[in-house]
């Protein structure tokens, strides 16, 4: 996944996707703006304890 921005998603705790079968969640960047704790929260909720594999993109300063 990549440039999600959750951070203009109006209610970003229901974010529940369907997810493929996989081994190693890949984020390239931009998933929370300016809030790397909440994109890091976010990506280990959606890994359901598999692997992260993350990129910061250039909003996650």
């Amino acid at each position: 996944m990549s440039d999600l921005h959750m951070e203009s998603v109006p209610f970003p705790d229901a974010f529940d996707p369907a997810l493929p079968d996989f081994d190693v969640l890949v984020a390239a960047g931009d998933i929370w703006q300016a809030d790397v704790r909440r994109g890091l929260k976010l990506l280990t909720t959606l890994s359901g304890g598999k692997p992260v594999v993350f990129v910061m993109g250039n909003h996650e300063h």
